[in-house]
């Protein structure tokens, strides 16, 4: 699933986020942040405790599904990993909000694409251990390829 089901989640998230106007400058950037902050990371933070309490609540060490209980470990990530199922949505959100600051600062679309394929280089095929909450930004050149076939209309009367 997350070799095809991820990348693809990605791309769409970027390609829609490619038919957007560009940023022009003035308040865009904060409102742009905030619309996502309010959209996408407070939804995914609630679930992401909702569910963490829940584990807590109902999971008792005698239960086999014990393994799912939430450490505190897990409780202090959440705002950077979400909680098991919701990881894909705090990657989303860090992922836009980098590339809203590449938007925003750095015009030259070739700089915001090599980023993405360096960093993607770099997580998976160097061997380094990183964290795992920097390994989900291999998912950023996804979102920006998918921004880019729709900025240059690739597949469009």
């Amino acid at each position: 699933m997350y070799s095809f089901h991820m990348p693809l989640f990605f791309m769409l998230a970027g390609y829609i986020q490619g038919m957007r106007e560009p940023f022009s400058g003035g308040g865009s950037y904060s409102r742009y942040f905030w619309r996502n902050f309010f959209d996408l990371y407070i939804p995914c933070m609630f679930f992401s405790y909702l569910q963490a309490f829940l584990n807590f609540a109902f999971f008792s060490s005698s239960n086999s599904l014990s393994v799912h209980l939430p450490s505190l470990y897990h409780i202090l990530t959440i705002p950077f990993l979400g909680f098991l199922n919701y990881w894909f949505l705090s990657a989303l959100f860090f992922v836009k909000c980098i590339h809203l600051v590449f938007e925003c600062f750095v015009k030259r679309e070739g700089i915001n694409s090599t980023f993405w394929i360096i960093l993607f280089i770099l997580i998976n095929f160097t061997g380094l251990k990183l964290p795992v909450f920097v390994t989900r930004f291999s998912l950023g050149l996804y979102f920006h390829s998918g921004y880019i076939i729709k900025r240059r209309n690739f597949y469009t009367d």
